[in-house]
């Protein structure tokens, strides 16, 4: 009669402390990186022609976290991001070969899919070399350098040189990324200009002052619970929150601190402090989704188009935010519900 074995199956040591937990995250996302890195390698070695809507989402889910990407794009993702993703080259690189040389001007930016790219400064002087080259910086798998040169003419600013036996990267060409990111620039002021006169600020404002505004503005993305503008910080902009909800708090005493609103999609915050020069923020914002977004014209744009604007924004912000005495009547009354909820827990 065979015996038969029995093996004790333990179960799983799930992660106990903050510290296991955020090891074994990191685990997870960097073997899913690898596999999507390994998907994308056999899609970049077709033609842009030949590649699949389904390969491309391959492509996008890889550099949907790079921030570059998150800076150009309006949405990432989106259809232009796609057909950007449909004309990255692949190109394989040998140990020590210069992929970036410090002062050429560059045409092309690079995310890296397999390897290690070494980013080194060498300092100058008159011309002059000045002793060896400085290592700054060593990147891996996912990370992207060389974008400034899809923007503008200028040198490049460091040499990138591969440190690894093999190395395999995107290439990213600036003729396509310009008639790409052309299109998504003009659609993305489209966008914003009619999402600006819906609000009220901005409804007597011509076509052009409203496309100007538009291109001025900086796109913010926060998650729950961030602080958006921090009371008594120094006021450098005002902000339209564009999606989600956010919550206004102001402290009003060591304890206590008190909810003044909450913010919806066109609301407009943070105006108080860029209207009146050298005020601090009044009240701190907080996001409440898990992805809020918010558009930012810096106090200096704000002057420079939105001026004459001034006394009818102050008039429109004293009439909205609390006073003083009404700040104190809520902290009176949050005072007595405290006292109340104390004689509750302890009864003569």
């Amino acid at each position: 009669m065979t015996q038969r074995i029995i093996r004790q199956i333990h179960p799983p040591k799930w992660p106990r402390t903050e510290g296991q937990r955020q090891a074994a995250i990191s685990r997870h996302l960097k073997t899913n990186k690898q596999q999507l890195l390994q998907r994308c390698h056999a899609v970049l070695h077709k033609t842009p022609g030949a590649r699949t809507d389904k390969e491309l989402q391959l492509l996008v889910d890889f550099t949907v976290t790079n921030n570059f990407f998150k800076d150009k794009f309006e949405h990432v993702g989106d259809s232009f991001h796609v057909e950007l993703c449909r004309r990255i080259r692949h190109r394989n690189c040998r140990f020590e070969e210069y992929i970036i040389r410090q002062g050429e001007i560059g045409d092309e930016m690079y995310v890296i899919i397999s390897g290690a790219v070494r980013v080194e400064l060498q300092r100058q002087v008159l011309g002059e070399d000045l002793g060896r080259a400085q290592v700054l910086v060593t990147l891996g798998p996912g990370d992207g350098f060389g974008e400034l040169a899809l923007l503008n003419d200028v040198p490049r600013a460091a040499s990138c040189i591969v440190s690894s036996l093999r190395c395999e990267v995107m290439v990213i060409q600036r003729k396509d990324f310009a008639e790409v990111l052309q299109k998504s620039h003009v659609e993305t002021l489209r966008k914003r200009t009619e999402f600006l006169r819906a609000i009220p600020l901005f409804r007597t404002l011509t076509e052009e002052n409203l496309v100007v505004i538009a291109s001025h503005m900086i796109k913010h993305q926060y998650g729950r619970h961030q602080i958006i503008v921090k009371e008594n910080d120094h006021a450098d902009g005002l902000f339209i929150l564009t999606k989600g909800t956010a919550r206004v708090f102001k402290k009003a005493d060591e304890n206590v601190l008190l909810q003044l609103s909450v913010l919806h999609t066109g609301d407009i915050f943070g105006e108080l402090g860029v209207i009146l020069p050298g005020f601090k923020r009044t009240a701190s914002v907080v996001a409440e989704s898990t992805k809020t977004e918010c558009l930012e014209l810096s106090r200096s744009d704000f002057f420079q188009f939105l001026g004459y604007y001034q006394d009818l924004m102050l008039d429109e912000c004293l009439s909205r935010y609390p006073t003083d005495f009404e700040i104190l009547h809520q902290v009176a009354q949050h005072q007595k519900w405290v006292q109340y909820k104390n004689i509750g827990k302890n009864p003569c």
